[in-house]
C-alpha cells in the first residue's frame, strides 16, 4: 500500500484514479520565465514560457502576447532635422525645433513661412518621442531651412541650418525665385 501510494504521487494519481496535481484556472501567473526568441520568420519571432509561477497558474492576456514580437523591422527612430514640418493623424502640424522638440503651427499665416516645404505624416506612437514646447524658443520664431527673411534695412537673408545667410546679389537669389521673402524686425534677424 506504501508503495502504491509513492508511485500514485510521483504519477500524480491516486488511488481512486483522479488527479492530484490540477491547474487552478483561477489563480494568476506572478512570474513568467521564456525561452529566448526564435528567427524571425515571417515577420514575427516566438518564444516559450520555460516557467511560470505558482505552479498551475494561468497566463495575463500580456503574458500570452510576450510570447510573440515582430521582427525585421529597423530599431531606432527615424531623425527630422531643425525646421522640418510633421503632420500628427489629428491633422495638427509642429515644426521640429531641435533634436527631440516640437512646436505646434498655430495659423496658416504661421505655417506660410514655410511654404514649398514637405509636411511628413507621422503616426501619433512616432509623435511620444518628441517634446512639445510652446511659444517662441529662446525668443526666436523657428524658421525652416530655404525661408527668405527681409529686415528693416531691406537685407535678404536666408535660413540655413538654423542660422540666416545674407544673399548677396540677385545671382544668388535667384536659386530662391519660388520662395516667398517674408518681412522680420530687426530683432528677430539678431536673435539668429
Amino acid at each position: 500500500m506504501i508503495i502504491a501510494l509513492a508511485i500514485g504521487f510521483v504519477t500524480g494519481v491516486s488511488l481512486f484514479g483522479a488527479n492530484i496535481a490540477h491547474a487552478d484556472s483561477n489563480l494568476i501567473c506572478g512570474t513568467v520565465t521564456y525561452s529566448a526568441w526564435t528567427n524571425c520568420i515571417n515577420g514575427v519571432q516566438t518564444r516559450d514560457v520555460i516557467d511560470a509561477s505558482p505552479i498551475g497558474c494561468t497566463l495575463t492576456a500580456s503574458e500570452q502576447a510576450g510570447r510573440n514580437q515582430t521582427c525585421g523591422k529597423v530599431l531606432g527612430a527615424k531623425i527630422y532635422a531643425a525646421g522640418t514640418l510633421l503632420r500628427n493623424p489629428e491633422g495638427k502640424i509642429f515644426v521640429v525645433v531641435s533634436g527631440q522638440k516640437i512646436r505646434q503651427i498655430m495659423n496658416s499665416t504661421e505655417l506660410k513661412a514655410y511654404s514649398g516645404q514637405t509636411i511628413h505624416n507621422v503616426s501619433a506612437a512616432f509623435m511620444t518621442q518628441y517634446q512639445v514646447v510652446f511659444g517662441q524658443v529662446l525668443g526666436a520664431k523657428i524658421y525652416a531651412d530655404g525661408t527668405l527673411l527681409r529686415g528693416p534695412d531691406k537685407k535678404i537673408y536666408v535660413i540655413v541650418n538654423g542660422k540666416k545667410q545674407h544673399i548677396h546679389s540677385l545671382t544668388e537669389l535667384y536659386q530662391y525665385r519660388k520662395h516667398r521673402i517674408i518681412n522680420v524686425s530687426a530683432s528677430v534677424l539678431a536673435d539668429f
